[in-house]
Parts: C-alpha cells; sequence; structure tokens
C-alpha cells in the first residue's frame, strides 16, 4: 500500500505512478506535466487531490473564503452539536447550540485537504488525522501546526450567508 492509500485517500496517485511519470518526463519539465495535483494529498467529499500547503485553492489563496454574500442554506440544516463542511466554498460551518453558528475555512492547515466532517465537538480532516475544536478552529490533534481561520457567517432569513 502506498503513502497516498495510507492515509486514507481513496483515489490519486500512487508513489510507482508519480515515478513512472517522472521517469518519462524530462526533469522540471516532467515534473510540470503532472501538475501540482498528482504530487498533492486528497480531500473530503470527493473534491479530488488537495493543493500543496500555501497554494492557492480555487483560484482563492488558502483561508479565504470564496462566494462572500452566497447563501449556503438553511440554518436549521446544520444540527446543533454538529456541523456541515461546505466543499464549493471551502467553509466549515459549526453549530454549538440552537442559536448559535460557527464557521471556519475548511481547509487543513497541515497539508491542504478540505477537512471532512464534524462530530463529538470536532472539525476532522481525514488525510492525516488532525481534527479542530469546532467551537474556536484551535487544533485539538496535531499534525495540523495552526488552527483554521474563522470565517463570518450571518443568518438571514433563516439562511446562512457568508458575510
Amino acid at each position: 500500500m502506498d503513502t497516498h492509500e495510507a492515509a486514507g485517500c481513496a483515489e490519486g496517485a500512487s508513489r510507482r505512478s508519480v515515478l513512472a511519470a517522472g521517469a518519462l518526463g524530462a526533469g522540471a519539465l516532467g515534473m510540470g506535466a503532472l501538475g501540482i495535483g498528482a504530487l498533492g494529498g486528497c480531500a473530503a467529499n470527493d473534491a479530488g487531490p488537495a493543493p500543496a500547503a500555501g497554494a492557492a485553492v480555487g483560484g482563492h489563496a488558502p483561508g479565504d473564503a470564496p462566494g462572500r454574500g452566497r447563501v449556503l442554506g438553511p440554518a436549521d440544516a446544520i444540527p446543533v452539536g454538529g456541523g456541515q463542511v461546505f466543499v464549493a466554498e471551502q467553509v466549515v460551518v459549526t453549530r454549538p447550540a440552537a442559536d448559535t453558528y460557527h464557521a471556519f475555512t475548511a481547509v487543513c492547515t497541515h497539508a491542504g485537504c478540505l477537512v471532512a466532517n464534524v462530530s463529538n465537538g470536532t472539525i476532522n480532516c481525514a488525510c492525516h488525522g488532525s481534527s479542530f475544536d469546532a467551537t474556536t478552529g484551535g487544533v485539538v490533534n496535531p499534525p495540523a501546526p495552526a488552527p483554521l481561520r474563522e470565517v463570518t457567517v450571518t443568518v438571514t432569513d433563516g439562511q446562512l450567508v457568508l458575510a
């Protein structure tokens, strides 16, 4: 089993396929033809390979919340004590109490994977096991080196809206 599979990633380039493709290319030119996605980790919810840490995600810098002003959906769809990952917006919204919502970038600070889910008071990244506090975004379980950045959401007419 390669390291990509061992990290819990179902799809993506294996070490063997990256080495074989690199051998076919000529040095940096061969690596450029592969694209950075072939070397990255995995992202949750079938979002494809994650970018390298510090790389732009979906045309936005990591931690930026694309779609400001965008309606995410009904506020009541987020379960009390749980949360939801919005893959397209790269945002995770948690709801620790009936009238309290918190939102954070969904891009893990370790390797740039999108977090997978919210459970038992933590936001969880499936790539390498990092978890974050669902109320503060602080690191609960490394290897993530930094907390998730807070993103502002509002409830307007019963809808969650990125501010």
